[in-house]
């Protein structure tokens, strides 16, 4: 469901029926945590393919997964730059997405030093 429309405080397809609640978090907390879950994920895969699956490229696969990683947030944050320049509650959503997307940067980025110093963790 790309464009939901709000109808009577809720996001609705277009039969009426409910695609999406609104987070009740503030900002700070859902940027929080997805710069957790990500740095977590990220963290352990990195880990292994540095000392488990030691293979001829595990310095490329390190490098392609935070690569892919941080496509992906940029994706959610253009995507939710496009949303919060719509009405609210669609407005929120797209702020939402853009503190999602910030804590995964900020996720990738640490461990983009990380890796690029060949940290072994």
């Amino acid at each position: 469901m790309d464009r939901p429309e709000a109808k009577n405080g809720f996001l609705r397809c277009a039969e009426g029926h409910r695609v999406e609640l609104l987070k009740s978090r503030p900002l700070w907390q859902i940027g929080l945590n997805s710069f957790l879950i990500a740095f977590g994920f990220l963290a352990v895969l990195i880990h292994l393919l540095q000392t488990v699956w030691v293979t001829n490229y595990s310095h490329l696969l390190v490098w392609l997964v935070l690569a892919v990683s941080a496509v992906w947030a940029i994706y959610l944050a253009i995507r939710g730059s496009r949303l919060a320049s719509l009405l609210a509650p669609l407005s929120t959503v797209g702020r939402q997405y853009i503190a999602v997307a910030l804590g995964k940067l900020l996720a990738v980025m640490i461990l983009v030093v990380t890796a690029a110093m060949q940290l072994s963790y």
